[in-house]
């Protein structure tokens, strides 16, 4: 395709109206579960968090995953109240195309399963277990509809769940208990700010400690389930919890309402909750607001790899040999003779290979080669080619983030020539060159 940019655009759209439209579910699902007030102030809070509103908006599935997950389980707790059929059907109908965007959204089958039984136990009318078995069959159903080739191409599928589960720098390396503690005590808190999760924790304690609402609890057994789901892969990501953070949320929100009454109560002024409610989403609201406004002052302005590709086209000559980890400098239509690769090291490769094979500039996100250098035990062969690399190459450039510029850091290094001289040694000190310029 001569020019992406078009279908790019598109994907953004459909991403940005997923998370757009995922908003009034937050607000649909506090409502059902919670109060009116719960569901306002947590799809306000919801519209304001900066990870969910930096994934809204890239060609990723993240935001779909969101939307699918909030509406299944909007639909599920629903058969609490009403178990026709058509209800059935509907929830796992949706419930399988949100597992078509995010496979761990399989996990929320357990949701429905809890709801089925407990309508069951209720007698709530045309609750049954043929009804919840229709269910359950719509999600798989609707799963392989939208999904044909997962089990036509049973072969790629296998591939592709592997390539996913396999060893990622950075995001590796724990037990399944390890990653859950990681989730909790550190992916969560930092994606919602730790007021928020505090927040949280004490509305799970009230729901789990009177535990006369179903619907509340069939919204933890989706959590757990999520969580305990992807606390099993070989990976961690900050970004997994996603499709579940809007529940925190409204539990969150819900702890602020409880303390909000109790110390009201604890005053002898009861009318006094609403105002002290308020006042307490607005405080915890402010933090992440100011993240979101930071967000989109970084993404308004051309990130550190646009910086970086301008600068790399005005210095290093036309014609050269250059080589680039991933998330650096976009290359693409310029004058060089450039290779991309996830890691400089791939595949065994040493800095003299590189060399001989006519590679002299080497562009570098400290992202990906930092976590080898801070771990040389563990990648002794990576650590010591970003050691020779900063040893023997002449750093030409480093590109920062700062509060008025997203990216990553990249470093833009020169090797010499075999004769020992490097262009930029020729041309200029490289010492004065490798002084870091703030863009």
């Amino acid at each position: 395709v001569s020019d992406p940019g078009t279908f790019y655009l598109i994907g953004r759209l459909w991403s940005i109206a997923f998370a757009v439209a995922a908003i009034p579910l937050v607000f649909l699902l506090g409502r059902r579960c919670f109060s009116t007030a719960v569901g306002l102030a947590g799809a306000a809070l919801w519209a304001v968090l900066p990870l969910a509103v930096s994934y809204g908006r890239v060609v990723r599935t993240d935001s779909a995953g969101v939307f699918f997950a909030l509406l299944a389980l909007l639909l599920i707790v629903r058969l609490l109240d009403r178990a026709l059929l058509r209800d059935y059907v509907l929830a796992g109908v949706v419930l399988g195309l949100g597992i078509s965007s995010r496979y761990f959204l399989v996990t929320l089958l357990a949701a429905l399963v809890v709801a089925g039984v407990i309508a069951i136990r209720r007698h709530v009318a045309g609750a049954s277990i043929r009804r919840l078995a229709a269910g359950v069959g719509a999600a798989v159903a609707t799963f392989a509809v939208t999904t044909p080739y997962f089990l036509l191409d049973w072969s790629s599928t296998r591939a592709s769940l592997a390539n996913e589960n396999t060893s990622n720098l950075g995001h590796d390396g724990l037990s399944p208990v390890g990653n859950l503690r990681w989730y909790l005590g550190d992916a969560i808190p930092k994606s919602l700010t730790w007021p928020l999760a505090l927040l949280a924790v004490v509305g799970i304690a009230v729901a789990l400690r009177h535990g006369r609402d179903s619907r509340r609890l069939v919204l933890l057994a989706g959590v757990t389930t999520f969580l305990v789901a992807i606390s099993m892969s070989e990976l961690h990501w900050e970004r997994w919890p996603l499709p579940i953070l809007p529940v925190v949320v409204l539990f969150a929100v819900d702890g602020i309402a409880r303390l909000a009454a109790e110390a009201s109560a604890h005053v002898g002024n009861p009318g006094l909750s609403p105002a002290l409610a308020l006042a307490g989403v607005v405080f915890v609201a402010l933090w992440p607001a100011k993240g979101v406004i930071e967000l989109n002052l970084r993404e308004s302005r051309p990130s550190t790899r646009i910086v970086a590709r301008r600068w790399i086209e005005a210095n290093v000559p036309a014609g050269s040999a250059l080589v680039k980890e991933l998330k650096t400098a976009p290359l693409n239509d310029t004058d060089l003779h450039w290779m991309e690769r996830n890691t400089l090291t791939r595949d065994g490769w040493t800095l003299d290979h590189y060399v001989d094979d006519g590679f002299h500039y080497f562009v570098t996100n400290p992202g990906i080669s930092g976590n080898f250098s801070t771990q040389p035990r563990r990648y002794p062969v990576q650590a010591r080619f970003y050691r020779e690399l900063r040893q023997d190459g002449c750093l030409l450039h480093v590109f920062r983030p700062n509060s008025y510029r997203d990216g990553p850091v990249i470093r833009v290094y020169e090797v010499s020539d075999p004769d020992g001289t490097s262009a930029a040694a020729r041309s200029a000190d490289c010492t004065t060159l490798s002084r870091p310029t703030r863009f």
